[in-house]
């Protein structure tokens, strides 16, 4: 991968305050596990996606393994992600309790303050995979979405975004992005081991794209 003759400057954030960075021009691209959305599309410009996951939830290990056991439970989200939103307008049934990070969301899971916990995949993988206690929990099966993540930029910065994308299909093609992937999910267990995705231009592209079902067909 190429430097392009820039110094990297990492700035931390937290879900919540990351759109909010970008557009108040605290930073120039956004490469934080960022969902691509039609309404954050409104504000921000996306890159091709670059990553593919979905939600799941997250429970205790002795409590039932069935989705349809939680519909009325209090599940723990991280302030405005894709959780959040799903959880706002397709699951209301259930009781969101909003935390402004994936630790705390974790430790209401613990002390018995959320009955589940709504993330993405390879989060959860991670989490059961690497935390001393992970034996206690277990990811539910049923995925509740499918999601694209891509890095945000600003709007109307075409040259930057073009850069950016170049970066991402070069990653693709030369096969490092294969082997980034394996280098941090093959120890999250068989079902993160598979990466189902790659890296392509989605047909929205073509027209300043956001979200939709024709980016269902990349390879």
């Amino acid at each position: 991968m190429r430097s392009h003759g820039v110094t990297l400057q990492m700035v931390p954030t937290i879900p919540g305050k990351r759109v909010q960075l970008l557009t108040g021009g605290q930073v120039d691209l956004i490469v934080a596990y960022l969902s691509i959305t039609k309404n954050r599309a409104a504000s921000i410009d996306f890159s091709i996606p670059y990553f593919r996951t979905g939600v799941q939830l997250l429970v205790r290990a002795d409590d039932s393994n069935r989705f349809e056991d939680y519909v009325y439970s209090r599940i723990g989200v991280v302030r405005n992600t894709t959780q959040e939103e799903y959880l706002s307008h397709d699951f209301r049934t259930a009781e969101r309790v909003v935390y402004d990070d994936t630790p705390q969301a974790m430790q209401a899971l613990r002390d018995g303050s959320a009955a589940a916990v709504a993330q993405d995949h390879h989060t959860l993988a991670n989490f059961v995979a690497t935390a001393p206690d992970g034996a206690r929990f277990r990811i539910v099966p049923t995925y509740l979405t499918e999601e694209s993540v891509g890095i945000g930029s600003p709007k109307n910065q075409k040259a930057l975004l073009d850069a950016v994308n170049t970066e991402l299909l070069e990653l693709e093609q030369s096969g490092e992005a294969l082997r980034i992937y394996h280098k941090w999910f093959d120890n999250l267990g068989e079902a993160a081991k598979e990466r189902t995705f790659k890296i392509a231009v989605p047909c929205e592209a073509l027209t300043g794209w956001a979200t939709g079902d024709c980016d269902k067909t990349l390879p």
